[in-house]
């Protein structure tokens, strides 16, 4: 029932597809996955990656990502800056 994004990890690779089967044993499997959040074992305990992850659409080079923040930064403190005088 949930639509969130997660980062993938062994728990994830276990009951992908096998959602029913992971119902039917939820009781068990909820008390592991408490104790995983609780000892921040993120082999089973679920890392959220947000719904913003479906809006990658390329993988571009780290300085091109920095330049375009900068730039983007000095456009927008640029336009709100007060006017000299």
């Amino acid at each position: 029932p949930f639509t969130g994004r997660c980062i993938r990890n062994s728990h994830l690779d276990r009951w992908f597809g096998r959602e029913v089967e992971l119902m039917r044993a939820l009781d068990e499997e909820s008390a592991k996955y408490a104790q995983a959040r609780e000892k921040a074992n993120y082999d089973v305990a679920a890392v959220i990656a947000g719904e913003s992850a479906g809006l990658v659409r390329d993988i571009a080079p780290v300085k091109d990502i920095v330049e375009g923040m900068v730039r983007d930064a000095t456009a927008l403190m640029s336009a709100r800056a007060p006017a000299p005088g």
